[in-house]
């Protein structure tokens, strides 16, 4: 038994809030998403009687696996409410941590704290590939931030799926759009998480977005340098977000950049 006490989050995928189980007395974080919101299911008995969304499918996986940072479940149901059926995913609330994309807002970070977190964001991806998993929708909005440790946890895998070579959906923000998905109506998977590296790096320098409006990133307008970063972390935004996926800088090679040695 839970009981709300702050709404966290309200999106076209459901409702987050922070919530208090009445048995043990801790607070974790609950994810209200009617069926109708639900983008994809799987299913996971052996007869495939039962289904759920791939979500909770996805985090599992992440829970068996003990992966620290991505978000952990801990339990999930189902129940009628208003006449809609809804899932209920709670998930731990590590009081450490908060929205990453708030925090940007409030702290100006210069590259060695940027390289830092950029790292680290690196990783949690690196974690979901090694457990075949595509999150679909890597930004700031989805991940948590100790400020003492600079530590990332990434979050809402309400757009993941299992990996595979090539995807032709595209479900997060049209500002973070693929160009060769808006050409081609498919991407890749490497691909895509080397450009949204590149979006979340200009963003943590800049403190602002590449991109103005849809229309920029359909045209791969450039966005705009000032003269206040290291020529290394502009080369690397600029390999992350090539208009032709091939000249992209490869995943397993961004932290080999010379970026990373210049913040030593």
């Amino acid at each position: 038994m839970y009981k709300k006490l702050k709404l966290l989050h309200e999106g076209g995928f459901g409702k987050t809030y922070i919530v208090k189980n009445l048995h043990d007395k801790k607070t974790y974080v609950a994810k209200f998403v009617t069926t109708e919101e639900i983008i994809n299911f799987c299913n996971h008995s052996k007869d495939n009687s039962k289904e759920e969304p791939t979500e909770v499918c996805l985090m599992n996986i992440i829970k068996k696996a003990q992966k620290t940072n991505l978000v952990q479940i801990k339990e999930v149901f189902e129940e009628v409410f208003e006449d809609k059926e809804q899932f209920i995913i709670i998930m731990e609330h590590n009081k450490d941590f908060e929205d990453f994309h708030s925090y940007l807002d409030e702290n100006k970070l210069d590259e060695k704290q940027s390289s830092i977190i950029f790292k680290n964001i690196y990783n949690c991806i690196k974690t979901c590939n090694e457990l075949k998993i595509f999150h679909g929708d890597i930004k700031t909005d989805n991940m948590l931030i100790n400020r003492k440790t600079l530590e990332i946890i990434l979050i809402d895998f309400g757009s993941g799926v299992h990996s595979r070579d090539r995807y032709t959906e595209l479900l997060n923000d049209e500002l973070s759009t693929l160009p060769e998905w808006l050409e081609y109506d498919s991407y890749g998977h490497d691909e895509f998480y080397v450009w949204s590296l590149g979006l979340i790096l200009y963003e943590m320098v800049y403190d602002e977005y590449p991109f103005k409006e849809e229309e920029e990133v359909c045209e791969i307008k450039k966005p705009v340098f000032y003269q206040t970063i290291s020529s290394q972390c502009f080369d690397l935004i600029t390999k992350c977000i090539k208009k032709d996926p091939n000249e992209r800088i490869k995943f397993n090679e961004i932290l080999d950049h010379e970026w990373f040695y210049f913040q030593k």
